[in-house]
Formats: C-alpha cells, sequence, structure tokens
C-alpha cells in the first residue's frame, strides 16, 4: 500500500486489488482514520494496466477525506463493498456495465444504463475499435 497526496491535498492510498475490501473495512472503515461516509466510487480506464476503481470516503466527524484506488486486470473480480456501505450497490452496478468490473458478494450486480443484451462496456477505451491485423 502506498500513499501520495493529490493536487487538491486529499491523501491517496494506492493497494493491491486482493487488499481492496480488507484495506477499506480495516484500516480506513473501523479501526485506524473511521472513514465512515462513502462519497462515491468511480472508474477510469488506463488502458493496457487495466481498470482503476476508486473510492473517496469520509469522516462525519472531523471531514477529512481520503482516496483508496486499485488497479483491476481485465477478468478479475474485486469484492464488493455494498456490506461496509450500502450506497456502493449503484456505484457497482454502474462501473460494472460501463467499465466490466465485477464485484464479488454483489447482491445483485446488473446493468443499470444499457440494455440487458448490449453488448460490451462503452467507457473502456477499446470498445468499438476494429483491430487493424
Amino acid at each position: 500500500m502506498s500513499e501520495t497526496t493529490s493536487a487538491y491535498g486529499i491523501k491517496t492510498w494506492s493497494v493491491d486489488s486482493t487488499e481492496w475490501k480488507t484495506t477499506l473495512m480495516s484500516r480506513f472503515k473501523d479501526k485506524e482514520v473511521r472513514m465512515n461516509m462513502l462519497v462515491c466510487l468511480w472508474a477510469v480506464d488506463r488502458k493496457e494496466a487495466g481498470v482503476e476503481v476508486c473510492a473517496h470516503l469520509r469522516s462525519v466527524k472531523t471531514g477529512d477525506q481520503l482516496v483508496v484506488k486499485t488497479l483491476v486486470s481485465d477478468g478479475v473480480a474485486i469484492p464488493s463493498v455494498f456490506d461496509i456501505w450500502e450506497g456502493a450497490e449503484l456505484y457497482e452496478d454502474e462501473i460494472y456495465d460501463l467499465f466490466g468490473v465485477k464485484f464479488t458478494g454483489h447482491p445483485f450486480l446488473r446493468r443499470i444504463m444499457m440494455e440487458e443484451d448490449f453488448s460490451g462496456h462503452p467507457l473502456l477505451k477499446s470498445y468499438g475499435k476494429v483491430s487493424q491485423d
């Protein structure tokens, strides 16, 4: 796990995808930092590196904020954080729908913007590109 500070002064932690949920729950929700509010989850396609999933957290008591991010390789699923913050449900649905990241343990992962039979994930940079072979 590594820490950096963004241009806006918010601490950012990068964690391995295998440590995503345990880091969020044990370090940032329960014990050390007490980030009890999930502001949002979002994703960014980092091309060949994979999809970066980010959680913006806030402490209601102190107002402190931080971002925890992980890089998810193609075909790899990460644990859902729905059981930590119920508000994550629609964010995870959106990330699954638009980027294809699967969240294990999600109560009902589904497409919420695209039709169920839609092929692909439209926010991936590779979406719609034709191979030049």
